[in-house]
């Protein structure tokens, strides 16, 4: 195999493995857990993971659901 070829499946590789751990955490924490607890803009968590990463998008959703909450139990 040509150096060409095997760079150009470590970039295939580098793009599908990242984001097969990323779709699940996008579709079932964000959208499920976003919606149970009536989450408002959850494009917002996905914006972010893919524009920068887990690290920003995680924080942002799990702020977003406790400011929720929290408004959640202060209504009468």
């Amino acid at each position: 195999m040509k150096a060409k070829n095997l760079y150009f499946v470590l970039c295939i590789l580098g793009t599908t493995l990242p984001y097969s751990q990323l779709l699940p955490f996008l579709w079932v924490l964000v959208f499920v857990e976003g919606r149970r607890a009536g989450v408002k803009h959850l494009w917002a968590p996905i914006a972010a993971n893919l524009a920068v990463g887990v690290s920003l998008g995680l924080p942002l959703f799990l702020y977003m659901r406790e400011r929720r909450l929290e408004q959640r139990l202060a209504a009468p």
